[in-house]
């Protein structure tokens, strides 16, 4: 080692020579700019004006600075499928105990019990008809409240959230009113070939029948065979419907644009470009809720003892009803959640 140089280390870990006499002068890291003093093998003074830099005198070595390997970033968690999420959409409307409370109160509130309060006054004169009004006012209000409380089911669940949303307090009736003409107005559009084709059937049965009855004849067996025949074409056009309809109805509520949630070319298209999930959506939606009511409906004429069709009625299905309506919207806003990049909305 040369004796004539001070050899040491910048906090940056460049290696730095420096002469002897040098020893306390000030000088600057060519490497970071750093200001440096020179270590003293001896004590050594520093002498009187050694403030200036002197980068001359300063000889630097390239010094490879060991480079710590970064740890391979996680894999991406596997995004399951829908059908892997079955339980937990199934169970969507039980999320918390402030959740089944709303659930609940929603599907008595669109049950026949909602009515036994004001039976006993429907026979007394005049205060009858004031309490049957007012009661009836009341019951669509929160009717209505509970329908736009649907629509925010899918637009919470578009976000993100695994949660079913507080109830909202009643807040206008443009609003619920509004809400309420634009889904109606969005499903007529959508059903519009089934009413038609429905409509013109019934109109030309119809005519046949009363054709038949004001000449004094009995409808014959071609009438009912026509409507027959036209059965399997009104089951197409209600199934294409009700298939398209969850878009519709996602489209609505997220994009917040009428026109853009009845036009088939921009419906179509987000179908497509989604339709594996989008078929499996609807597979849930059609066979598991579905399938619960047709069961209900099944159990109800089979066991025909009053009260279990009454206990049906007014209690079971309704509640099932409810549940099948929370349970669809939260699908159908977990669809558009799982898929907004793919839909370019």
């Amino acid at each position: 080692m040369d004796k004539r140089f001070i050899t040491f280390q910048c906090e940056c870990g460049q290696t730095i020579s420096a002469p002897v006499e040098r020893a306390g002068a000030k000088g600057r890291c060519k490497a970071c700019g750093r200001t440096i003093i020179v270590p003293s093998i001896s004590p050594v003074n520093p002498m009187e004006g050694e403030g200036e830099y002197s980068e001359e005198d300063l000889i630097t070595h390239p010094h490879e600075r060991p480079v710590r390997k970064k740890a391979p970033p996680p894999a991406p968690a596997e995004k399951k499928s829908l059908f892997g999420m079955l339980g937990e959409i199934l169970t969507y409307p039980f999320s918390d105990k402030m959740a089944t409370q709303i659930f609940l109160s929603g599907a008595i509130l669109f049950s026949p019990l909602v009515w036994l309060p004001v039976k006993p006054f429907l026979h007394v004169p005049c205060l009858g008809v004031v309490l049957f009004l007012v009661f009836l006012v009341i019951v669509i209000s929160v009717r209505l409240m509970y329908f736009s409380y649907l629509l925010l089911i899918i637009e919470k669940s578009a976000e993100g959230s695994r949660v079913i949303p507080e109830l909202p307090v009643f807040q206008s009736w443009d609003q619920h009113f509004g809400d309420l003409i634009k889904v109606l107005g969005a499903s007529a559009i959508a059903f519009a070939p089934y009413l038609v084709y429905a409509a013109s059937v019934n109109i030309e049965v119809l005519g046949r029948m009363l054709e038949a009855y004001s000449t004094g004849k009995v409808p014959g067996a071609d009438v009912i065979g026509d409507v027959s025949n036209r059965l399997e074409a009104l089951v197409l056009l209600y199934a294409i419907a009700a298939f398209y309809m969850p878009m519709v109805l996602m489209a609505l509520v997220t994009t917040r644009s009428f026109v853009k949630a009845v036009n088939p070319v921009f419906i179509v298209r987000s179908i497509v470009r989604v339709w594996r999930e989008y078929l499996a959506a609807m597979l849930i939606i059609f066979f598991v809720l579905r399938g619960g009511l047709t069961l209900f409906t099944i159990l109800k004429d089979v066991l025909a003892a009053d009260w279990f069709a009454a206990v049906v009625g007014y209690v079971a299905e309704p509640i099932l009803k409810f549940y099948a309506f929370v349970v669809t919207m939260h699908v159908i806003g977990l669809l558009y959640y799982r898929n907004k990049d793919m839909l370019e909305w």
